[in-house]
């Protein structure tokens, strides 16, 4: 099963760039928005 790519610092969340930048591609490529529950589950 995979998870959202955050780290936990200090009580808060860090997102890689990367990320971010694979969930706007994913969202451009789709013309949509991205479902967050499912996207990590897709781009595995």
């Amino acid at each position: 099963m995979a998870t959202f790519p955050a780290v936990r610092i200090r009580g808060r969340l860090i997102i890689p760039a990367k990320a971010v930048e694979a969930m706007v591609e994913a969202a451009v490529s789709a013309q949509s928005v991205v479902d967050l529950a499912a996207w990590p589950a897709e781009g595995a």
